[in-house]
């Protein structure tokens, strides 16, 4: 890569001085997502492995009682038939049991992980020597990633905290207002060891509420660190691919035999980096796509459920779920860019000039670079199913048809 633009066009100046600002690494570019890797334990540094060791399971100690506390309530409510809380209380526990999923997995390839980021710092540090042109194809797909960090970051916040919220106002608007003050949890939990009428009671009220709050901000930081790697892993794959493609298409100026010959096998070379960029990135996240490619099926079926059938209009369900399906689609928009960006590869490579190189060995290279992107590059789950909006308007569909199943039992 660091041989690209040699003998590039001079660039027209559309890109807003993008092109001219210098790229720093990836801690420093995703803040967010960054800090809320490190608060989940789950930033992938060799330097701290010891230590993620010994905080992954205090973290899941800690969350414990919570998913003890909701296995509790679940079980009774099962027994009494009550399947409205069931899902009130399964909405919140479920995704919450996946917050720590992630946090093993991302353990387990640590590897895969560092090794994506270390690939992603030395891409940056590489396109900071390049020309304008470069500059601003990375400055496009970093601004994306940057987009969604902040976007999905703001949905998160709101669909997690919108509990706490709805609770202190309810119970502000009652101390104010109500002859008699009810309290209202965050999330209603029953203390396992006394009778159920007893949970608003103090202290257990003001620990739960203390507790819970707890537990959301462990809520929000996985679920913006962990899908913030992955967005932006996705997001950097496509500018691997926007960047050899310019590459190929500036090779193609050189006047000399020779160098056009070296920056074409650079090209090359680049290319393979790209599908083992990929790979690794489908190796580290392959489990969670596996797991919500059915669970959030269940997840939405469950909240409509909740919302429309359950105990009436509730606006914390309906932007839980509604942030659900936008979680979904983000996450099939963003995989379904690397299959589109795949695609318009070969297109690209046919269209970089060679027509005007009279160079038998660079013309074969080019056919062989044309053949080998003929093979569909995709974001896959079990190896069955594609990520993409095909993919998302699927999971709508079956959780809507579980929904009507549901209602109709």
């Amino acid at each position: 890569m660091e041989n690209y633009g040699k003998y590039g066009r001079p660039m027209e100046n559309h890109d807003n001085g993008r092109s001219t600002r210098f790229i720093e690494p990836y801690h420093k570019t995703f803040k967010l997502i960054s800090l809320t890797l490190v608060l989940s334990v789950m930033y992938p540094n060799t330097a701290t492995e010891k230590w993620r060791l010994l905080a992954i399971p205090i973290v899941l100690t800690s969350a414990a009682p919570l998913l003890l506390m909701s296995a509790n309530d679940i079980y009774h409510f099962w027994m009494e038939g009550d399947i409205s809380n069931i899902i009130r209380i399964s909405t919140i526990a479920g995704p919450f049991t996946g917050c720590f999923l992630k946090m093993i997995l991302l353990y387990v390839k640590k590897d895969n992980a560092t090794q994506l980021m270390d690939e992603m710092n030395r891409d940056y540090n590489l396109i900071n020597k390049l020309p304008p042109r470069y500059k601003a194809l990375a400055h496009a797909e970093i601004t994306n990633s940057k987009a969604y960090e902040y976007g999905w970051g703001t949905c998160c916040a709101v669909a997690v905290f919108i509990f706490p919220l709805r609770a202190s106002c309810m119970n502000i608007y009652s101390y104010l207002f109500d002859e008699v003050p009810k309290r209202y949890m965050i999330n209603e939990l029953t203390n396992p060891f006394r009778p159920p009428e007893e949970k608003f009671n103090s202290p257990y009220f003001e620990i739960m509420t203390a507790y819970t709050i707890y537990c959301g901000v462990l809520y929000f930081v996985q679920f913006v660190g962990y899908e913030g790697l992955l967005v932006s892993t996705m997001n950097h794959a496509c500018l691997k691919m926007h960047m050899f493609c310019a590459a190929l298409e500036d090779a193609f100026n050189a006047e000399d035999r020779e160098e056009r010959h070296k920056l074409v096998i650079d090209v090359i070379r680049e290319q393979v980096r790209t599908f083992w960029f990929v790979e690794t990135l489908i190796e580290t996240f392959q489990v969670w796509l596996i797991v919500i490619s059915g669970s959030l099926i269940a997840q939405i079926c469950t909240c409509m459920y909740y919302v429309l059938e359950g105990f009436g209009f509730d606006l914390r369900y309906l932007v839980f779920m509604s942030s659900t399906i936008l979680y979904m689609y983000l996450l099939c928009h963003h995989a379904g860019k690397i299959k589109h960006v795949a695609a318009n590869v070969p297109s690209l490579i046919y269209s970089s000039g060679w027509e005007d190189i009279y160079d038998q060995p660079i013309r074969k290279m080019v056919l062989f670079m044309i053949a080998r992107w003929q093979v569909t590059m995709e974001i896959k789950a079990l190896d069955m199913f594609v990520f993409d909006t095909e993919f998302f308007v699927f999971i709508i569909k079956t959780a809507y048809s579980m929904f009507t199943l549901l209602k109709s039992n």
